[in-house]
Formats: C-alpha cells, sequence, structure tokens
C-alpha cells in the first residue's frame, strides 16, 4: 500500500517564536518547485514539478526487521550513523556553506558562511578573474528524514539576459550526525572583453520531491584580476 505523503508548507511560511525551529528553515526562502517564477524552474523538472508521495521514512527503516542481523548492518552501511530518530518528519536541509574553490586565487576561497549570517538571502559582491578554474563547495546538513535526488540549481544573469543555467544532480542524502560536504566540477570563468562585467546569480537547491531548500542570490564580477 503506498504511505501518505507527510504535509509540507514551506519553509518560509513557519512562525519566527518557536524555538523548536532553526531559523534556517525561514532565511533559506524555501518553497515548491511550482512556487518559482517559470524562468527558474530546472529544465529537468518543468513536466514533472508537484510534490510526490514520500517514500519509506528512516524511522520506518530502522524498526523494519530489527531481529536480522545482516539487514541491519546492510541499513547501517546504507545510512550511515543516524543517530536518535524518533518521530517522522520532512527531511529538511541546512546549509552551512557555499564555497568558490579557486585553485590560483591568492587570497585563497571565497566561502559564503551561512551559518554566521542572519540574513543569507542574497551575497555581497565577489570576484571572479576571467579564464580562472573554479568549483563550487556545499557543506550543509540533513534532518530528520533522508532527502531523495537533490540537486544544484543555478542562473547567472547578465543585464537581465539569462547567460547560464545549468543543474547538477548531487544524490540522495540520509539525516547523518555529521555534515555533507559535496564538490560540483570543475568550471572555468568567462574570459574576454565582452564576458567582463557584473553578473547576477541565483543557487537553489532542490530534491525529486519537487521541494527547494535553498534560494540564494549572488552577485558577482569577472574582472582581468581577483
Amino acid at each position: 500500500a503506498d504511505m501518505e505523503p507527510l504535509e509540507f508548507t514551506g519553509y518560509a511560511d513557519m512562525g519566527e517564536d518557536s524555538s523548536s525551529k532553526p531559523d534556517f528553515k525561514k532565511r533559506q526562502m524555501s518553497c515548491y518547485v511550482k512556487d518559482l517564477p517559470k524562468d527558474e524552474i530546472p529544465d529537468s523538472l518543468k513536466e514533472d514539478s508537484k510534490p510526490k508521495a514520500r517514500r519509506m521514512s528512516c524511522v520506518q527503516m530502522q524498526n523494519k526487521d530489527k531481529e536480522d542481523e545482516s539487514l541491519e548492518n546492510y541499513k547501517k552501511n546504507l545510512l550511515g550513523d543516524l543517530g536518535a530518530i524518533e518521530e517522522e518528519a520532512p527531511a529538511e536541509v541546512e546549509i552551512y556553506s557555499i564555497e568558490f574553490v579557486c585553485h590560483d586565487r591568492e587570497d585563497g576561497n571565497i566561502v559564503l558562511n551561512f551559518r554566521e549570517d542572519e540574513e543569507i538571502k542574497k551575497a555581497e559582491e565577489f570576484v571572479l578573474k576571467e579564464g580562472s578554474p573554479f568549483n563550487i563547495r556545499i557543506t550543509f546538513k540533513v534532518h530528520n528524514d533522508i532527502v531523495y535526488g537533490l540537486k544544484f540549481a543555478n542562473i547567472v544573469k547578465k543585464l537581465k539576459i539569462t547567460a547560464q543555467k545549468e543543474e547538477h544532480v548531487m544524490g540522495t542524502f540520509a539525516p547523518t550526525k555529521e555534515a555533507h560536504v559535496f564538490d560540483l566540477p570543475e568550471a572555468y570563468a568567462p574570459e574576454g572583453f565582452f564576458q567582463r562585467g557584473s553578473y547576477k546569480g541565483k543557487a537553489m537547491l532542490i530534491d525529486s520531491d519537487g521541494m527547494v531548500h535553498l534560494q540564494f542570490k549572488y552577485p558577482f564580477k569577472i574582472s582581468k584580476k581577483w
């Protein structure tokens, strides 16, 4: 029999007065994919933007066939150290940082630390050197339950014209005690006279159930020098 989906009302709608609800739920501007502007919905989700019924939860997995030692070992290898999860609740993804790993930048990587900033809806402008290699590193923690098919979606605009729209599948992650760290593939900053200037990017983390766990705007500039 199909399991009933747990209701998810969207992080941004949750009140500020509840001490049991971390601030990140509201700050990350979470919503459903269907609530995004049409031009921001990833191409792979345009035909399937409705939330899906939930799969077996961590609590159900932990309590299923506990007397089977081989199955218990399999679950531990699959899910890792989950700690104590007692109640069923929708998966929540807390972003710790988004880092631009710059291989030839004298001052090191560009780190956008979400945990130290109370207002993370947009960042201050930073500079990428034209033609320089970099990759994006995302550090995050999953709460409550498994998040399925998490992907990083990114839109970059220059003068309101979309210059780049991409998405990268990150995978499925369990709510382990330790944070997850994921590196996206290496990329190169645009190069050339017409590529220099100011850009506006918007990053999103979206799972296969149609939940947007993060919306984050970041302005940056392509320049000859760092």
